[in-house]
């Protein structure tokens, strides 16, 4: 027996009210992506659907997509944020209902999603050509296509109208296979960022293989969602590389100097720093967690790879030198000490190892404006003058820095010219196969050079390890730099480590200064302090000061 309608006289008109109402529905629903994701909810999941205004404001980027306005678009927003169910099974979806047909909009529209997990990838179309076939899809919009019965897998399906949804993981064959519009939901997985070759990978099979599949270079869209979890991931790639690329940047806790504008005028609407992004599913216990392991917490949750001000070592830690003589010209301390600090690997190709070498000198601040001028030493002998060297600070500026892909004899006339220049007294270089050899041809060509050669073994300390080691030669503010490009290279890798791509730089920064520390030229001020401490006090049983 046929459903009763419910029919309404207006003005003389006999209106069917469900059929209105109905249509009514379709029309919000085609208007408007994230009203269609909120009443398709309860044929996705059954969880009751919870909102927040970043959903909306992604799917307002997928709809500017649909309309044409967005070609390319970057998204990076934290895990567990209602990414994949609007713009991998949602958006399919909405796109195929739309009644006006154009390159990225109606039902002929083809689909090729992208991620790092095949099986996870095959679930998400399993999960969207469920909610097509749904009663509620059907009886809206039922009558533009119908899904092919001959084209309907796991990893594909088809409609009446030419439309597609296909899968791809990374790295897979893709050849034959085109699209309009490629999603790739998160293609690097998170334990990726430990691992430089599979980042490569990655970002290679973008540039080489995935990028040729739109059907139409001009028409054709790329969207790109995803977590951040490497300075090197697919968006870090793409944003480095490409220009044209829209950059959607949402991080769980507002951060007022990083926020973004896309260009359809799109920007974050908090306001203060720190404004959280949806407190009703991250609380404060939730993201006080996850801050415990800062890597993750800024890589994944603030899409922001390297936590603020760097990881082991603070970006804010090192001492800008801005000292200028009346020309303006840079004008260092004088140096009581010179060390240059060599990373050795050699090959000219592109794949090869850096070579790297930093070099650095200490000078000294006086801890007192009144110098002890006369004091009893622990033996309990009179002196007098200042102590020396253990009444002043040392600190320790960083001179120059280089890095690249040099051959044997390039890399021994290239270390010799810098040592000679910046009037190094010692060159340290790390005992290992390429760089005992590189010492020893130094000391056999060079012998009567000003400079010393030394090798030095790191013993069983991991580079992390040597890296921890230094932490409080930064952190008590002793390390300097002028403001030059070297200098800011220098930065960028130490405050990346150890999840940066480079690391020969940070090798021999931690290997300078933990040297510096070893001969006992470089001490904390507390570390000073205590040394003047125990110089000028006498070890005998007297009670009268030692002080005269």
């Amino acid at each position: 027996m046929a459903d009763k309608k419910t029919i309404v006289e207006f003005d003389g008109i006999k209106i069917d009210a469900e059929a209105q109402l109905l249509e009514i529905d379709k029309w919000e629903c085609e208007q408007n992506l994230f009203t269609f994701l909120e009443r398709a909810w309860p044929h996705m999941d059954p969880a009751e659907f919870e909102g927040n205004w970043h959903i909306e404001s992604i799917a307002e980027h997928a709809e500017a997509v649909c309309d044409g306005l967005i070609k390319r678009i970057a998204i990076n927003i934290p895990p567990r944020s209602c990414k994949t169910k609007l713009l991998s099974i949602a958006y399919p979806a909405w796109v195929w209902c739309q009644r006006n047909k154009g390159p990225q909009s109606g039902p002929q529209v083809s689909f090729l999603y992208v991620s790092y997990n095949e099986a996870l990838a095959m679930s998400q179309n399993v999960e969207c050509r469920r909610l097509i076939k749904s009663e509620w899809y059907q009886k809206r919009w039922g009558d533009r296509f119908t899904l092919l019965d001959d084209a309907d897998t796991k990893s594909s399906f088809s409609n009446s109208a030419g439309g597609s949804r296909s899968i791809a993981s990374i790295g897979s064959r893709v050849t034959g296979r085109g699209a309009d519009c490629i999603v790739l939901d998160d293609p690097n997985a998170t334990n990726d960022a430990e691992s430089e070759a599979i980042l490569k990978t990655t970002n290679e099979f973008f540039d080489n293989t995935l990028r040729s599949r739109l059907n139409n270079k001009k028409t054709g869209s790329i969207i790109l969602v995803q977590q951040r979890v490497s300075e090197f991931d697919l968006t870090g790639h793409i944003l480095n590389k490409y220009d044209g690329w829209d950059h959607l940047m949402i991080p769980l806790e507002m951060e007022l100097d990083r926020r973004v504008t896309t260009s359809i005028g799109w920007t974050d609407p908090r306001t203060n720093e720190g404004d959280p992004l949806w407190p009703e599913r991250f609380d404060e216990e939730f993201v006080n967690g996850e801050k415990s392991n800062p890597y993750v917490f800024c890589g994944q949750y603030q899409q922001r790879p390297s936590p603020k001000g760097g990881g082991i070592i603070k970006s804010d830690w090192w001492q800008l030198w801005e000292a200028k003589n009346q020309n303006e010209k840079m004008v260092y301390p004088p140096f009581d000490f010179i060390v240059a600090s060599l990373d050795t690997a050699y090959g000219a190709k592109e794949t090869s190892d850096h070579s790297a070498m930093t070099i650095w000198g200490v000078f000294y601040e006086s801890i007192t404006d009144n110098p002890v001028t006369r004091y009893l030493d622990a033996e309990g002998k009179v002196h007098y003058g200042q102590i020396g060297p253990k009444t002043r600070t040392p600190k320790v500026m960083l001179i120059y820095a280089w890095s690249a892909n040099l051959e044997f004899h390039d890399l021994i006339e290239r270390v010799t010219t810098e040592c000679r220049k910046y009037k190094v007294d010692k060159l340290i270089v790390e005992a290992k196969a390429s760089g005992i050899s590189v010492a020893q041809e130094l000391k056999r060509m060079y012998r009567n050079e000003r400079f010393s050669v030394q090798l030095l073994n790191p013993g069983n300390m991991d580079k992390v390890a040597r890296l921890h080691s230094v932490v409080p030669i930064f952190a008590n503010e002793l390390i300097y730099t002028p403001d030059k490009a070297w200098s800011q290279m220098v930065i960028d890798q130490v405050s990346q480590f150890p999840k940066g791509r480079y690391k020969d730089i940070v090798d021999t920064v931690s290997q300078a200064l933990r040297h510096l520390r070893d001969i006992g030229m470089l001490e904390t001020r507390e570390e000073v302090e205590v040394d003047l401490e125990e110089a000028m006090t006498f070890g005998g049983n007297q009670s009268d000061g030692m002080y005269f």
